[in-house]
């Protein structure tokens, strides 16, 4: 194996990212999840983000996890254009910033967690999860028409980045 093979295996098991549904006060991981959503307009949920070791999300910080995981996207979004993002939490004011640091690396903060993370292995593992999401969510929300562009969007930046390494 050479050794950028093992680098981007090093990487991917750096990176922990898993989607979570609000029901009944329980967050539940949406692979175990069956049946309908309590409220399928405004899912409340969480997403589990490490990067590097380092929680940046907590399932502790749950809120709209459908708005949530777009604002994920649009910060990967603004790193492809080499712009900087910043956000909020859709219900609380937890910033995240994607701060576009080199052709290789950027920062994400958020909160007061931040990291430095190869650019190209946040964009796999970023968009393989939130595909995961929303092929979960899509088929129970109530506006699956205007939300399923997302997934068009997904597919944009797997265009534009390698996600097939390692």
């Amino acid at each position: 194996m050479d050794k950028l093979a093992c680098f981007f295996r090093w990487i991917k098991k750096m990176i922990k990212i898993e989607s979570y549904i609000k029901v009944q006060n329980e967050l539940i991981n949406i692979r175990e999840f069956s049946g309908s959503l309590p409220n399928a307009a405004y899912p409340e949920g969480a997403i589990l983000l490490i990067l590097g070791g380092n929680t940046l999300i907590s399932k502790d910080m749950w809120d709209y996890v459908d708005q949530l995981w777009f604002y994920l996207i649009d910060g990967v979004e603004h790193l492809l254009q080499r712009k900087h993002y910043m956000g909020y939490f859709p219900g609380q004011p937890i910033e995240i910033i994607f701060k576009d640091m080199n052709d290789v690396f950027a920062e994400v903060r958020v909160g007061d967690q931040h990291v430095v993370v190869e650019k190209a292995s946040l964009f796999k593992e970023i968009v393989n999860a939130a595909r995961n999401f929303f092929q979960f969510y899509l088929p129970l929300s109530d506006h699956p028409e205007s939300e399923a562009s997302v997934i068009q969007r997904l597919d944009n930046i797997a265009k534009v980045v390698p996600l097939n390494y390692g």
